[in-house]
Protein backbone atom coordinates (compact mmCIF):
# COMPACT_ATOMS: atom_id res chain seq x y z
CA UNK A 1 0.00 0.00 0.00
CA UNK A 2 1.42 3.15 -0.98
CA UNK A 3 2.06 6.06 1.58
CA UNK A 4 -0.39 8.37 0.00
CA UNK A 5 -3.38 5.65 -0.04
CA UNK A 6 -2.44 4.43 3.85
CA UNK A 7 -4.42 6.51 6.53
CA UNK A 8 -4.28 5.97 10.52
CA UNK A 9 -6.87 5.52 12.38
CA UNK A 10 -7.11 7.99 14.94
CA UNK A 11 -8.74 9.32 18.09
CA UNK A 12 -9.00 13.09 19.45
CA UNK A 13 -6.22 12.40 21.90
CA UNK A 14 -3.52 10.96 18.95
CA UNK A 15 -4.55 13.52 16.07
CA UNK A 16 -2.02 15.64 16.82
CA UNK A 17 0.40 12.75 16.46
CA UNK A 18 -0.87 12.63 12.55
CA UNK A 19 -0.81 16.28 11.49
CA UNK A 20 -0.39 16.08 7.86
CA UNK A 21 -0.99 12.99 7.43
CA UNK A 22 -3.79 10.69 6.31
CA UNK A 23 -6.09 9.80 9.11
CA UNK A 24 -9.76 8.33 9.74
CA UNK A 25 -11.87 9.06 12.64
CA UNK A 26 -15.33 8.28 14.23
CA UNK A 27 -17.23 10.40 15.95
CA UNK A 28 -20.59 11.34 16.86
CA UNK A 29 -21.99 14.98 15.20
CA UNK A 30 -22.26 17.49 18.18
CA UNK A 31 -23.31 20.77 15.34
CA UNK A 32 -22.83 21.74 11.86
CA UNK A 33 -22.30 24.74 10.46
CA UNK A 34 -25.36 26.07 8.56
CA UNK A 35 -23.00 26.53 5.71
CA UNK A 36 -22.48 23.06 5.09
CA UNK A 37 -18.35 24.05 5.63
CA UNK A 38 -18.05 22.27 8.88
CA UNK A 39 -18.83 20.33 11.67
CA UNK A 40 -17.56 19.10 15.10
CA UNK A 41 -17.77 15.92 16.31
CA UNK A 42 -16.90 13.76 19.63
CA UNK A 43 -14.83 11.59 19.00
CA UNK A 44 -14.59 7.85 20.99
CA UNK A 45 -12.29 9.24 23.68
CA UNK A 46 -14.81 11.93 24.43
CA UNK A 47 -12.81 15.02 22.84
CA UNK A 48 -14.35 17.48 20.03
CA UNK A 49 -12.95 17.69 16.63
CA UNK A 50 -13.78 20.12 14.75
CA UNK A 51 -13.68 18.76 10.69
CA UNK A 52 -13.56 21.12 8.07
CA UNK A 53 -14.68 20.24 4.77
CA UNK A 54 -12.77 20.84 1.26
CA UNK A 55 -16.16 20.57 -0.16
CA UNK A 56 -19.53 22.31 1.40
CA UNK A 57 -21.52 19.47 2.60
CA UNK A 58 -25.02 19.01 0.14
CA UNK A 59 -26.74 17.17 2.79
CA UNK A 60 -27.42 17.08 6.39
CA UNK A 61 -25.23 14.95 8.60
CA UNK A 62 -26.25 13.67 12.30
CA UNK A 63 -25.40 10.86 14.18
CA UNK A 64 -22.02 8.60 13.65
CA UNK A 65 -20.11 9.07 11.10
CA UNK A 66 -16.33 8.32 10.32
CA UNK A 67 -14.22 10.64 8.91
CA UNK A 68 -11.51 10.26 6.10
CA UNK A 69 -9.20 13.04 5.62
CA UNK A 70 -5.86 14.90 6.82
CA UNK A 71 -4.79 15.48 10.24
CA UNK A 72 -4.83 19.58 10.68
CA UNK A 73 -3.09 19.65 14.31
CA UNK A 74 -4.59 19.01 17.61
CA UNK A 75 -8.12 18.82 17.62
CA UNK A 76 -8.94 19.24 13.32
CA UNK A 77 -9.38 17.35 10.34
CA UNK A 78 -9.70 18.35 6.79
CA UNK A 79 -12.38 16.20 5.71
CA UNK A 80 -11.94 14.60 1.95
CA UNK A 81 -14.69 12.38 2.52
CA UNK A 82 -17.50 10.86 5.12
CA UNK A 83 -19.16 8.10 5.99
CA UNK A 84 -22.70 8.35 7.80
CA UNK A 85 -23.64 5.29 9.35
CA UNK A 86 -27.61 4.69 9.95
CA UNK A 87 -29.00 4.31 13.50
CA UNK A 88 -29.49 1.04 13.01
CA UNK A 89 -25.60 0.36 12.85
CA UNK A 90 -25.11 3.63 14.63
CA UNK A 91 -26.85 1.55 17.55
CA UNK A 92 -23.88 -1.29 17.55
CA UNK A 93 -20.85 1.30 17.42
CA UNK A 94 -18.94 0.64 20.82
CA UNK A 95 -17.18 4.00 21.28
CA UNK A 96 -14.52 2.15 24.17
CA UNK A 97 -14.01 -0.49 22.13
CA UNK A 98 -13.21 1.69 18.97
CA UNK A 99 -11.11 3.99 21.45
CA UNK A 100 -9.05 0.68 23.48
CA UNK A 101 -8.64 -0.73 19.52
CA UNK A 102 -7.18 2.70 18.31
CA UNK A 103 -5.07 3.27 21.54
CA UNK A 104 -3.23 -0.47 20.83
CA UNK A 105 -2.49 0.36 17.35
CA UNK A 106 -1.26 3.99 18.13
CA UNK A 107 1.04 2.55 20.85
CA UNK A 108 3.47 0.36 18.62
CA UNK A 109 5.39 0.78 15.57
CA UNK A 110 3.78 -1.70 13.60
CA UNK A 111 1.01 -3.48 15.41
CA UNK A 112 0.76 -6.27 12.28
CA UNK A 113 3.94 -7.80 12.32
Amino acid sequence: MSESTFRQQVNGASLSQFQGKNVSIFGEILKSDPSGRSFDIKTSDNMIVSVSMSQPLTEPVSGLVEVIGVGQGRSSVLCENYLQFSEELASTYDAELDNAAVTFLNSTDNAWS
